[in-house]
């Protein structure tokens, strides 16, 4: 079982609900979706995980990210209070752990 734990908050949207994920929280991974978006040159990524609350009750919990053709970083698009921001936010500097694919 891999998990890992974020450095930075999180924010996972899902079709019917938002789901906050603080600072240090600690995610069991499940899976990775990958599809490509050819007109942009882009892969997306959906990370599929399990937020452990301290009563270690499992929630889903889903972590988007993308990465430009030729490029060797993730950037993470699920952070908090970020989505219409500029900032560019990159796996390295959200997790400890490597990209999961």
């Amino acid at each position: 079982m891999k998990t890992f734990i974020n450095k930075i908050d999180l924010t996972s949207y899902d079709s019917d609900c938002t789901f906050d994920v603080p600072i240090g929280s600690k995610l069991e991974y499940i899976d990775t979706k990958t599809s490509v978006m050819h007109y942009y040159e882009m892969f997306t990524y959906i990370i599929s995980c399990k937020l452990i609350d301290e009563n270690e009750k499992k929630h889903p919990v889903k972590i988007k990210c993308s990465k430009y053709m030729g490029s060797t970083k993730y950037k993470v698009d699920c952070v908090k209070d970020n989505i219409h921001e500029q900032k560019k936010y990159y796996w390295d500097e959200v997790f400890d752990m490597e990209f999961p694919e």
